[in-house]
């Protein structure tokens, strides 16, 4: 659990590196030109703080399924624990041969979830299958770019998303500048509204995508420029 803690701190300041390098100060100098400076970790302000508890378990030697698979064992500070769970709606995901991996335990709104990764080994790709092959590149002007085997693009403006999100980031920036316990009650919430409506409108471009193509074609991400 002490390496995991390590693996963890050093994983989200890699993010961050990443964060900050893509992301380049901006200022005008003295002769109101647009200057780009790089941006590293030395640039953060104080060290990053892990507000919520959380911690990552190793399939077998800090979680296992016990008991015909009733409960969970799990390694704590103080004991091994075995608790009680729900599965309901990934039943499927404990059986067919899913292989689970690496855990992460996570304590929000009152109540544990345990995010586990899950691969599957599955047949190569049969191309004499014929399956309609689609290309799809996600943007911000555009949400969707999409192309198509028999060579035709499809664009779906992103336009008056990028202007919610817009909204959104104004009233964050407003809710930052209070700093008062209500301030940061309202943030929590406005974080959690806007992660609703963005999966809402990722759950119904991939439904449009699926209901336009049908179910025999392979969606590919891939980088669209020029198309």
């Amino acid at each position: 659990m002490i390496q995991s803690v390590f693996r963890t701190a050093v994983a989200r300041y890699k993010t961050v590196r990443e964060q900050m390098r893509q992301h380049s100060y901006r200022y005008k100098n003295e002769e109101d030109k647009w200057v780009q400076v790089p941006r590293d970790l030395t640039w953060l302000v104080k060290p990053i703080q892990f507000r919520q508890p959380q911690a990552d378990l190793v399939r077998q030697s800090n979680y296992a399924f016990v008991d015909k698979m009733q409960q969970i064992s799990m390694t704590t500070l103080g004991k091994r624990t075995k608790l009680g769970f729900t599965n309901k709606g990934f039943e499927k995901y404990f059986a067919d041969g899913w292989k689970l991996g690496t855990a992460k335990l996570v304590h929000t709104r009152g109540k544990w979830f345990l995010h586990i990764g899950i691969t599957k080994e599955v047949s190569d790709f049969d191309t004499k299958d014929n399956p309609q092959i689609v290309g799809i590149d996600r943007g911000l002007r555009f949400l969707a770019t999409v192309f198509d085997s028999k060579g035709k693009t499809l664009f779906f403006n992103g336009q008056k998303i990028l202007h919610r999100r817009k909204k959104f980031l104004e009233i964050r920036r407003q809710l930052q500048s209070k700093g008062t316990r209500s301030a940061k009650k309202k943030l929590k919430q406005l974080a959690q509204r806007e992660n609703r409506w963005m999966t809402d409108v990722n759950h119904r471009l991939a439904k449009t995508l699926v209901a336009l193509y049908g179910s025999h074609t392979l969606f590919v991400l891939e980088d669209l420029t020029n198309v």
